[in-house]
């Protein structure tokens, strides 16, 4: 159940995001690759702007150039490969190929394949000009990944249209490569796990960049998760430390049992390498049949555990269950147990005196 929640909680980007906070902050290209190259960090890109630029967004080319009463904006945010909001939609990402918010796609009435029209508008010299651009819709995000009506382009998109709004360039351009001097206001961060979320917040505090990251939640789950492990670690490790001294009582009580039939076989010309191979047939034969009787009231457990845990729909998911590795594993062990078992009843059988058993009877 906590591997199932944890896993949960990673597939929800802003668990693993890391919010930086504050606009004083100029870091260049390098440090964001620097950035880039930790082993914490599974995905960073720089942010021009504190606050994220915005577009008004179309989807028709009719309505971008004639309408000028509904103002649907849509913020400008930039993504590159391994972009966690964008899983692995990422590949035809481009000045062309763009993707959208569940939100934006909501507003628009917009599907994958839908053409989105950008109108970007400045005012120069009291001269109001306007710039549209066209791209096709390539991916919409999961309601649950971005709340607000966003799109996601490549930097360079980003920068044409900043450099356009500013006043740097006449017209809109795709700015690639990103310019070395390039200086950006902030970063959107993910760390690789929960635990790297700690570690990163921390070293960014140490860079007095003020971060905001689901620091409490997170510790709450790794505390809940080490103290369950605590729990269930005793409890199994009591149950095999029991489970071995029963195997192997049970066993050696059997081969002291039949100490008289040993001796009896001994008499009748059966050597010590006949009495082992007994010995050690019988011990796999009981161990086979206990392992399957085993499996099967696991299997009825496991079938009532997993109707009852199905029946709610936040438990739905939750599961018990065993691979095919996992139960070859535990008879390998089992087996392997009850071997050495085998060995020391064998090696005991060994030393009875024929003569001495028969005179108990």
């Amino acid at each position: 159940m906590i591997t199932q929640l944890q896993h949960d909680l990673t597939q929800k980007p802003d668990l693993l995001e890391i919010k930086t906070q504050g606009n004083t902050h100029r870091l260049d290209l390098s440090w964001i690759q620097t950035v880039q190259e930790r082993e914490d960090v599974s995905f960073a890109i720089g942010l021009t702007r504190s606050l994220n630029t915005e577009a008004q967004v179309f989807k028709t080319e009719q309505a971008a150039k004639n309408n000028f009463k509904d103002h649907l904006y849509s913020e400008i945010i930039p993504t590159q490969p391994g972009d966690p909001l964008l899983r692995k939609h990422l590949a035809s990402i481009d000045a062309e190929h763009v993707a959208i918010s569940y939100a934006l796609a909501q507003k628009l009435n917009a599907k994958i394949g839908d053409p989105l029209f950008f109108r970007l508008a400045r005012t120069s010299n009291g001269i109001k000009k306007f710039v549209y651009i066209q791209s096709t819709i390539d991916y919409i995000l999961e309601p649950k990944d971005y709340p607000r009506p966003a799109t996601f382009v490549p930097m360079g998109f980003l920068l044409g249209i900043e450099y356009f709004i500013d006043g740097i360039h006449d017209d809109f351009i795709v700015v690639d490569p990103v310019p070395t001097q390039h200086q950006f206001a902030n970063v959107r961060i993910y760390a690789n796990n929960m635990s790297d979320v700690l570690q990163l917040s921390e070293w960014l505090e140490q860079q007095h960049i003020n971060t905001h990251s689901q620091q409490s939640a997170i510790q709450s789950m790794l505390t809940i998760n080490q103290v369950l492990s605590l729990i269930f670690t005793v409890i199994a490790g009591t149950a095999l430390v029991g489970g071995c001294i029963s195997l192997t009582g049970s066993f050696l009580a059997n081969i002291d049992r039949k100490r008289q039939l040993i001796s009896t076989l001994r008499l009748l010309g059966f050597n010590k390498k006949n009495i082992v191979s007994y010995i050690t047939i019988q011990v796999f034969f009981i161990t086979t049949f206990s392992f399957i009787s085993a499996l099967v009231f696991y299997f009825l457990g496991s079938s009532i555990f997993n109707t009852a845990l199905g029946t709610h729909n936040q438990t739905a998911a939750f599961s018990t269950y065993l691979n095919y590795q996992q139960l070859g594993l535990a008879f390998a062990i089992t087996s392997l147990l009850s071997f050495i078992v085998a060995l020391i009843g064998a090696i005991q059988s060994m030393r009875i005196e024929p003569a001495e058993s028969l005179r108990e009877l």
